[in-house]
């Protein structure tokens, strides 16, 4: 089914350049596919990644390091 004018607003449709940096959150969840994740931020022209998890503690020092 199509819809007559439809537009997309993927990023990849969109002129501009996202800046950023795309948080994966909840990795230490054992339905986590953070490689999933790390495409779909990838399609949306984000270049930096972070990973972490508040439980394990993984990724949150890297974090803090990024924000000060």
């Amino acid at each position: 089914m199509q819809v007559a004018g439809a537009v997309s607003f993927h990023p990849s449709c969109l002129d501009v350049q996202p800046q950023g940096v795309g948080l994966i959150t909840k990795i230490d969840s054992p339905h986590a596919n953070v490689e999933r994740a790390k495409l779909f931020l990838k399609n949306a022209g984000i270049k930096e990644t972070l990973c972490c998890s508040s439980i394990t503690g993984a990724g949150l020092e890297e974090i803090r390091q990024l924000i000060q």
